[in-house]
């Protein structure tokens, strides 16, 4: 029997996609830096290369750590938290936020993005129940804008109450299989499908992949974020099987001196229906030309969302 074609609204919103690289134009440190820092605080030796997934070299520091592996586990997510806990935004947080955008998801542990708000506040006030995983997990401010930190943050936020704060910083493998599960789950529920996943409550991100315009900046979309690599192939599905009408647009952006090192990426993505850009940048530039990508997008990709 012919499967009824379903609909979904076709009244399109704008999300935002960040990743650690609008950190990284002031003073952040970059995933491996921050794995390299780990080792040395733990007194373990890890060769970190591109050989090894990021989250598969934490689990390796976690089991080269002297001692109890769940108190080895926990001090260290402490760790990654106290380094990232005076954060301050720079100017490219400030511009970002300032766009016509409601919904920005994002990997980053810290409040760089909450901070550029003057109504900034203790995460602490949270109401949602998650410990560990951040399906539902978002800081909501007056100005109607919602920061959804997807990938956990240093602070879990139910009142200060869990096990440790920082339980929520996915950075290790099972945190990364477990949170799978989890996303599959939600969005095709056992005995339904998935328009009953895209219709759940509460409303959590993963739904945005579906039916909101997502621009992705600053995020290098590794092929170990599985997860997020399921939900655009699963989309694409929907796209190719026509019984679902898709209204979204994914963009994805990436740097014209790094076109080589996205190859890859990039033919998997055009594949699975993500709209790649590439943002022509001077190379010789130096390190200037992280800042005119980012000023690029800004003032010419995204000019349409200037409040």
């Amino acid at each position: 029997m012919k499967s009824k074609k379903q609909n979904l609204t076709k009244s399109v919103e704008t999300a935002i996609l960040l990743g650690n690289g609008i950190n990284l134009l002031t003073e952040g440190t970059t995933w491996a830096g921050l794995l390299n820092h780990i080792a040395q605080a733990k007194k373990v030796v890890v060769e970190i290369n591109n050989n090894k997934t990021f989250p598969m070299i934490f689990e390796e520091i976690v089991f080269r750590s002297k001692g109890d592996f769940y108190k080895n586990l926990r001090s260290i997510k402490e760790h990654i938290a106290n380094q990232y806990l005076n954060t301050i935004p720079n100017n490219f947080h400030h511009e970002v936020m300032k766009l016509n955008v409601k919904d920005y998801l994002t990997t980053n542990y810290d409040y760089s993005l909450e901070k550029v708000f003057d109504s900034y506040f203790s995460i602490s006030s949270r109401t949602n129940k998650e410990w560990k995983y951040s399906l539902f997990r978002k800081n909501t401010f007056n100005q109607n804008k919602n920061i959804w930190h997807i990938h956990g943050e240093i602070n879990n936020g139910i009142n200060r109450k869990s096990r440790y704060s920082a339980e929520s910083i996915m950075i290790g493998n099972e945190h990364y299989g477990d949170y799978f599960r989890k996303i599959h789950e939600y969005i095709k529920p056992p005995g339904g499908n998935v328009m009953d996943g895209l219709n759940r409550e509460p409303e959590s991100w993963i739904q945005k992949f579906f039916t909101h315009d997502i621009h992705i900046i600053g995020f290098s979309l590794d092929f170990s974020e599985t997860h997020l690599w399921w939900l655009l192939n699963l989309r694409a599905r929907m796209i190719e099987s026509k019984n679902i009408t898709i209204f979204n647009k994914i963009y994805f952006y990436y740097p014209s001196f790094e076109q080589e090192q996205y190859r890859p990426k990039i033919q998997l993505l055009e594949a699975i229906h993500v709209n790649c850009i590439m943002i022509p940048i001077d190379e010789n530039n130096g390190v200037n030309r992280y800042i005119d990508y980012w000023n690029n997008i800004l003032n010419h990709q995204l000019n349409h969302l200037n409040a």
